[in-house]
């Protein structure tokens, strides 16, 4: 469903899809930083270590910024170290959380508590700040 979606919206003139691999993600995000386009929404669905560092970098090279729209999968549960807690404190970002239930079944292991509470957060960029 979500390649059907990318698919789709990658064919619109106005929207830059982001998909790809780690470096070429960097080069892809240098180029933009050079033209001065930012990026309007973010999505981040991906390590959850990773949230804070990646969503620092892309404030630092002018790609979020004020008017940008930052998504964020799984933030309570398994979690997103620091990166709620960013949100909040920095003073730059207006967030909601959504709840939800946690996606994934995972029937091998054997601590698995089913429908485990979880939340999406959908934060607007306020403030460059930098």
């Amino acid at each position: 469903m979500l390649q059907q979606l990318l698919q789709g919206a990658a064919q619109q003139p106005d929207l830059d899809v982001q998909t790809d691999a780690q470096q070429q993600q960097q080069q892809q995000q240098q180029r933009r930083q050079r033209q001065g386009l930012g990026f309007d929404v973010v999505f981040l669905d991906h390590s959850k270590n990773d949230y804070l560092p990646d969503l620092q970098r892309l404030e630092q090279l002018g790609l979020v910024g004020p008017g940008s729209t930052v998504l964020a999968d799984n933030v309570v549960y398994p979690g997103a170290p620091g990166f709620l807690e960013y949100l909040d404190s920095s003073g730059r970002y207006k967030t909601q959380l959504l709840r939800a239930k946690y996606e994934y079944e995972q029937a091998w292991n054997p601590n698995w508590e089913p429908n485990k509470e979880d939340a999406m957060s959908v934060s607007v960029c306020l403030d460059a700040g930098l």
